[in-house]
């Protein structure tokens, strides 16, 4: 997992020069609740869980569709990322 601050973090990091603190400018999840979500520092301090795509194969046989700006490569690594396994054939599984 990977902080996620604002822009903020950007002008500090211009204005001084140098690499600043993250967890002060660190998005801390939906900011239209009252309530503090914590949802990103959360989910980054939790031991590992099951990955979203652990323990499965994926075999890609589409064709790349503009409009919705995704290529293979794309998908392909959101898949990898979630630790999906990408396959070329259903015996590899």
């Amino acid at each position: 997992h990977y902080f996620c601050v604002s822009y903020r973090w950007l002008i500090y990091y211009i204005k001084y020069d140098r690499i600043v603190d993250n967890g002060a400018f660190e998005i801390e999840g939906d900011d239209t609740d009252c309530h503090f979500q914590g949802d990103a520092k959360r989910s980054r301090s939790i031991d590992k869980r099951q990955s979203l795509f652990e323990n499965r194969c994926f075999m890609i046989k589409c064709t790349e569709n503009n409009d919705i700006k995704m290529t293979n490569d794309l998908l392909q690594d959101l898949i990898t990322t979630s630790d999906g396994r990408i396959i070329t054939c259903v015996t590899q599984g």
